[in-house]
């Protein structure tokens, strides 16, 4: 349960700091920075989508 919680916040905080990383960047002048700032936040998405379903995973097995 321990590791499973520490996988979720974990998983959490690296979404959040992609998040408003890649915002940050988005603001920037460059096209460059634009798009690496898309490719952030496109990277939390992918955080937040495979931290719910371990999150999901975990809740079916435990019930």
């Amino acid at each position: 349960m321990v590791r499973f919680l520490a996988y979720t916040i974990l998983g959490l905080v690296a979404a959040i700091f992609l998040l408003t990383y890649g915002v940050d960047r988005i603001s920037q002048p460059s096209n460059f920075s634009v798009f690496i700032g898309l490719v952030e936040i496109l990277l939390a998405i992918i955080v937040l989508a495979l931290v719910a379903r371990y999150t999901y995973i975990k809740l079916k097995i435990n019930n």
